[in-house]
């Protein structure tokens, strides 16, 4: 490239490689991005295996920043069901927004709740096992952590697979929840 340097944060004339900003998203419509981006990522290492050490630290943060988006936006629903007020939480703790969330939507709920205790036990597995290589969204984006240790120096193997798979499962519960709780704030007479 010569001469004067182009803005890619604008339109160019090669109109078919401009991305369209939605500058009005919604929590859960943005964490339904990140894990289609991480998705991609996966069936690209899936599809060529050399790829799988390049893009699991990537795709890790990914998916963890979408749990992250799709909890605050459940969350914020459901606290105005059960406590007629909007809050959201500005933590990345991941394991709380799901205790909120869950204590939230079952007191809210009732009965409607739609998740069994298994399906709850398994999101809450899953949220504390990413948590747990990343407790502050930071550590699958630095190779450090604040303290210049290493960021998750127990961690030597992620299957792909499996987390995508683990993955796809919960971000159905999460839906399943969702539909729920957003029918119940829409009866309420709220925009969603």
């Amino acid at each position: 490239m010569h001469g004067k340097p182009e803005n890619p944060f604008q339109a160019r004339p090669d109109w078919h490689y401009n991305a369209c900003v939605e500058n009005f998203l919604e929590y859960w419509r943005l964490g339904e991005y990140y894990v289609r981006a991480a998705d991609a990522l996966i069936q690209s290492a899936l599809d060529d295996t050399s790829l799988l050490d390049v893009h699991v630290l990537p795709l890790c943060f990914l998916y963890r920043h979408a749990f992250e988006l799709l909890l605050k936006d459940l969350l914020w629903q459901s606290h105005y069901l059960a406590h007629g007020n909007k809050k959201l939480l500005m933590t990345h703790n991941l394991s709380r927004l799901w205790r909120e969330l869950s204590a939230n939507a079952q007191d809210a709920l009732g009965s409607a709740f739609p998740l069994s205790t298994q399906d709850t036990e398994l999101l809450g597995q899953l949220i504390r096992r990413v948590e747990e290589h990343d407790p502050g969204s930071d550590a699958f984006r630095y190779p450090f952590d604040t303290k210049g240790k290493r960021s998750h120096p127990s961690l030597t193997h992620v299957n792909v697979r499996s987390l995508y798979e683990s993955v796809r499962q919960a971000v159905d519960l999460l839906g399943n929840l969702r539909e729920v709780v957003t029918l119940s704030y829409l009866a309420k007479g709220e925009k969603a």
